[in-house]
């Protein structure tokens, strides 16, 4: 009987098959991180709300003081996320 040898692209959708739920509950975990009380948004996050396209010009931003600064864990806080949304300086 002849041994079935698994491709290289076999090997890894299987991996992705496997890993993606894992993934993808640590992205829903990460994006309710909650310290102290407190909500944070992660990089992924902060995407999403702000609608910029690139983590850079947020990282950016934040160096010339137009955007929050991160405050915990390289995370941003929710409440000051959404007062710089009310006034975004662009």
């Amino acid at each position: 009987m002849p041994i079935q040898v698994a491709t290289k692209e076999d090997v890894k959708e299987a991996v992705i098959e496997a890993i993606t739920p894992l993934l993808q509950k640590i992205e829903e975990l990460e994006s309710k991180i909650n310290l102290g009380g407190e909500a944070f948004y992660n990089a992924k996050k902060i995407l999403e709300v702000t609608g910029y396209k690139s983590i850079k010009a947020i990282y950016d931003l934040e160096r010339k003081g137009k955007f929050p600064k991160r405050a915990a864990l390289g995370r941003w806080r929710k409440s000051d996320v959404e007062k710089w949304l009310k006034n975004p300086t662009k």
